[in-house]
């Protein structure tokens, strides 16, 4: 049954993209004589990493399954895909009990009886919890996706990205398709009697039972993740995000927007958990922020039981966080985070209140107090003394230094290697050819449950950034294989409007290598930008789009 889903009259208003910091005037940057430093607690912390000895795991995805936590993700060896802990035991000790033999499973849901997932090939599979642990039930051939799972007491729904959504109905041991739907889906929710579609520009709500929509909002950003409950439904969007939305009305009620690329959240007795690759953060469930937590090396998703504890499937080792207070506390935020001769730093407050700097190492501060939502500047030496720290009150960053240039390997200032390529069209691209220019590259390959979400909503934001301009080129390179034919499939399925550079002998990922220890993103995603001399100007191994974007704008002023 073909499920074709029309624009109603009930569309609702489109999300416009809400800008932060505010504007550095009156109360924002307080000019007034400040009170000095405040007695903070640390509102969000590691209580404990939970135990599992799996050195290849690569975690992607969480959820509660009744007595049992369970995390996703894939492990090249083909000894995980599913890990179970029993969680009922002891809450605040989770025990690793096993995992299933397979090599990647990277969305999982919870029925109320058994685990449902699916991989990024073509399975959709089903899970049983026994008294030995968790193993495969069965499993349908899908067909190529890349989205999420949700399943109910009678249906499960899942997302295939490009190649759109199917709906099924539980029926004895199988499933029957219910419908499908033919456009671009993320991600999909089963909520009560209906499911939501997240579409590149919309939310799109339909009845389970005759597939009728009912209702739509539109969306300005990439949306990857969806969660509901009683109050509202809630999505991570990406560099614009987190929105807030009425499920009943299909209207925004509110939004957040950090300095953090949110890829998934959670909702539960704490609030929203947001997991953004580099951080986790808690807010509040109006939006708004309580504190947050650095990533051992990227958070993928979060899971809350209802006792008020989270769980965070991080990349390489997932860890349990400790809620110790919703009081207000401010929080530093760096942009860029990264020292330069003669640069100009934002110290942002994304924080609830105000932010106290005691010093800085070297060069000079605007101001030392900065208030909730604000931001202040500290501008560097041109010729840097040494490296620079800043001393703040902030309870969990008293002190930061700043990274002189890279995170290893190459570094800021380091002539750019060359890079010289054939595009997905044939079309010869060298980068030598682009001097007097900026030039923004974006590594990315297959195998990277990252970059399917990464690419798209970096894309976007570079265009919301700087739309086209001569004097800025963004290139992708796709590192994996001599073929253009996926490369392509990238660039059309990320609406890239550069070029996509296929680099058939692997050159660029061994010239633009970074050696980063145990960093997940260490290879992919990296991202440089290239200033208009040839030289690096910024290097990111992780999602760091608020400092790409301001050196971005430094250079092209």
């Amino acid at each position: 049954m073909l499920l074709l889903l029309l624009a109603l009259d009930c569309t609702g208003p489109s999300i416009q993209d809400k800008s932060w910091p505010q504007d550095n005037t009156d109360d924002t940057n307080d000019t007034a004589e400040p009170s000095g430093p405040g007695d903070w607690v640390d509102p969000l912390r590691i209580r404990m990493d939970l135990g599992v000895d799996d050195p290849g795991m690569e975690l992607t995805d969480a959820v509660m399954a009744g007595d049992y936590l369970v995390l996703a993700g894939q492990q090249q060896q083909g000894k995980g895909g599913v890990w179970l802990f029993d969680y009922a035991s002891n809450p605040l000790d989770p025990q690793y009990i096993g995992t299933t033999l397979l090599r990647n499973v990277q969305q999982v849901c919870w029925d109320g009886e058994k685990i449902w997932g699916t991989d990024r090939s073509a399975l959709l599979y089903r899970f049983t919890i026994g008294p030995d642990g968790v193993s495969e039930d069965r499993h349908w051939e899908l067909g190529p996706n890349d989205g999420g799972v949700s399943c109910d007491a009678t249906h499960v729904a899942a997302a295939r990205g490009s190649m759109g959504a199917y709906l099924w109905e539980k029926s004895g041991d199988t499933i029957d398709e219910v419908g499908f739907f033919d456009e671009k889906v993320t991600e999909v929710l089963l909520s009560g009697e209906f499911l939501f579609l997240l579409a590149p520009d919309a939310l799109i709500k339909v009845r389970t039972d005759t597939l009728e929509e009912v209702g739509r909002l539109g969306l300005v950003g990439y949306c990857r993740d969806l969660e509901a409950d009683f109050i509202g439904l809630v999505m991570a969007c990406g560099s614009d995000g987190v929105m807030l939305v009425d499920p009943e009305e299909m209207s925004l009620t509110g939004s957040w927007r950090g300095n953090i690329s949110a890829r998934a959240v959670s909702i539960g007795a704490q609030g929203i958990v947001v997991a953004g690759w580099t951080d986790v953060v808690l807010l509040d469930r109006q939006g708004t922020f309580i504190g947050s937590e650095p990533a051992h090396s990227a958070a993928m998703d979060s899971t809350q039981d209802l006792g008020g504890n989270i769980y965070v499937a991080d990349w390489r080792t997932p860890f349990m966080l400790q809620v110790d207070s919703m009081a207000p506390s401010p929080e530093l935020v760096l942009v860029p985070d990264l020292a330069r001769d003669g640069a100009t730093i934002e110290i942002r407050n994304e924080g609830t209140a105000p932010l106290w700097i005691n010093s800085v190492s070297e060069g000079e501060l605007e101001s030392q107090r900065v208030a909730p939502g604000g931001y202040t500047f500290w501008r560097l030496p041109d010729v840097l003394e040494g490296t620079p720290t800043i001393q703040t009150d902030d309870p969990d960053e008293a002190s930061v230094t700043l990274d002189l240039g890279s995170r290893g390997g190459l570094s800021v200032g380091d002539a750019a290697p060359q890079i010289q390529e054939f595009d997905t069209l044939q079309q010869e691209w060298t980068l030598s050819d682009q001097a007097g220019k900026v030039v923004w590259v974006g590594l990315f390959e297959d195998g990277c449950p990252v970059c399917s979400s990464e690419v798209g909503a970096t894309e976007l934001a570079l265009k919301d950034a700087f739309g086209e301009r001569d004097d800025l080129v963004r290139v992708w390179v796709y590192t994996e294989g001599a073929s253009a034919e996926r490369p392509e499939e990238w660039r059309e399925e990320a609406e890239i409007t550069g070029a996509v550079l296929v680099d058939s002998n692997q050159s660029v990922r061994s010239d633009y290598f970074i050696e980063n220890g145990e960093d997940a993103f260490a290879r992919n995603p990296r991202h440089f930008v290239i200033d208009q001399e040839g030289n690096i100007a910024f290097i990111a191994t992780n999602l760091e789009l608020q400092g790409e974007l301001a050196v971005m704008e430094s250079l092209l002023e």
